[in-house]
């Protein structure tokens, strides 16, 4: 599903792509894998949940003079010439999502992206007959309302008009469930309302 959102947003081979949250590295490896090795990533980290991430990210992505781990991203200069600058899971965690997406716009060169792919946990994915890996990882997945994280819970509704409040272009949202249980290779998309890119 990250593939498909980070392909539909325009993220491809050559770009040089500033990922924003990437935790433990999985957006930071699909991205290296998208844009190829013409291209670069560098991923900076502005989460308060896992602050060991950094390392672990640069092993499994080797590209330890890439990856950049701070509390506030605005307080690293990275220039302003990125293609597209992109996160997964990481505007729910901050207090002013609008005030991140502003200050990554300048980062971006003129006519970059600008691409967030967030959830609204209060329509959470369910399966059905349910089952107890599926319940397993809802609870890995989901933030418990109420808890430390403080997450809005709802921020995959509320990205249009973040994007709205931070001065950008009304974004072409996009929403995805995953449905059945195609083999690997084989999947069907289900789009409804318009997730972001």
């Amino acid at each position: 599903m990250t593939r498909r959102f980070l392909q539909a947003a325009g993220i491809g081979t050559g770009m040089k792509v500033l990922d924003i949250g990437s935790g433990a590295g999985d957006v930071a490896l699909l991205l290296a894998d998208l844009v190829g090795l013409e291209g670069s990533g560098r991923r900076r980290r502005h989460e308060r949940r896992h602050p060991g991430n950094g390392a672990l990210s640069r092993r499994r992505c080797g590209m330890a003079q890439r990856f950049v781990d701070s509390w506030r991203c605005e307080e690293i200069d990275l220039g302003s010439d990125f293609d597209a600058a992109v996160g997964r899971w990481i505007l729910m965690y901050l207090p002013d999502p609008a005030a991140m997406l502003r200050h990554l716009a300048t980062r971006v060169r003129t006519g970059g992206i600008v691409a967030f792919h967030e959830n609204d946990f209060t329509y959470p994915p369910a399966v059905f007959p349910p089952t107890e890996l599926w319940g397993q990882m809802q609870r890995w997945m989901i933030p418990k309302p109420g808890s430390e994280s403080r997450a809005e819970m709802r921020m995959g509704t509320k990205l249009f008009a973040s994007y709205l409040d931070a001065g950008l272009p009304a974004p072409h949202l996009i929403v995805e469930a995953p449905v059945g249980a195609a083999p690997i290779g084989r999947v069907t998309t289900t789009r409804s309302r318009p997730s972001a890119a």
